[in-house]
């Protein structure tokens, strides 16, 4: 049962349905409040990280807000990075007596961009939030040329490693202590490949990634398990 007053709805109160989905409000409180419930459910289970994907807004929706078609639930008048920053703030906190971490995915291209991209992830102002940042930074998400490289998909240690000194730069900004750990794109690679995405991490001194294949079929990820190394970086 959909809260209409948490929920995107058009000028007259139906529920949107945008890009084959229907969106809760980031800025809806009554959304902030079911999401972290949930999390405090999964804390209970002994687990020692919660990760929230999909925090953000739904993408492709400027014209819409130029034009004045949708109704966003915006009952504070708060940008949409100050939403998604205040959600995690609130999620840290209500977590905390579960001793638990809390991670955030973000979009690669935000990152790259440095800025929200109108979804409302910036990435300073969700990384001064939570415990660990993760992007997805997937090889196969760049354009030709994108970060100076002419092919991100024939180039993973090259594109990983551009990427993580743009997370570099902008996390060097602000007072955090939040930790980098990486999504790397698993589908459509070879072992060399995500071997050489873990080295283009190791090459601005982070370590840690997840890999990202999508399916998950045992047969389809034994052909790559080689590539899945250490990307612990040994001390001289």
């Amino acid at each position: 049962q959909y809260d209409k007053n948490a929920a995107l709805t058009d000028k007259q109160g139906n529920l949107l349905l945008h890009n084959n989905s229907y969106w809760p409000s980031a800025y809806s409180r009554e959304a902030w409040m079911y999401n972290v419930d949930i999390a405090k459910e999964v804390a209970a289970c002994n687990v020692n990280e919660i990760q929230f994907d999909y925090v953000r807004f739904p993408d492709g929706t400027l014209q819409n807000s130029l034009d004045n078609t949708i109704d966003f639930k915006n009952k504070y008048n708060e940008s949409k990075v100050s939403a998604l920053q205040g959600f995690l703030m609130y999620a840290k906190i209500s977590l905390m007596d579960y001793q638990v971490y809390v991670a955030a995915d973000i979009f690669g291209w935000p990152v790259v961009a440095e800025d929200d991209q109108d979804i409302g992830q910036f990435l300073p102002a969700m990384a001064s939030v939570v415990d660990v940042i993760s992007p997805m930074p997937y090889l196969d998400h760049f354009s030709k040329g994108s970060m100076g490289i002419e092919d991100p998909t024939e180039k993973p240690r090259e594109t990983l490693k551009q990427f993580s000194s743009i997370v570099k730069r902008q996390l060097d900004k602000i007072e955090s202590s939040c930790i980098y750990r990486t999504w790397i794109q698993g589908y459509s690679c070879s072992s060399e490949d995500i071997k050489n995405e873990i080295y283009g991490i190791n090459d601005l001194n982070y370590e840690g990634y997840m890999i990202w294949y999508g399916n998950g079929n045992p047969n389809d990820l034994d052909k790559i398990k080689d590539g899945f190394i250490d990307s612990k970086i040994e001390e001289e």
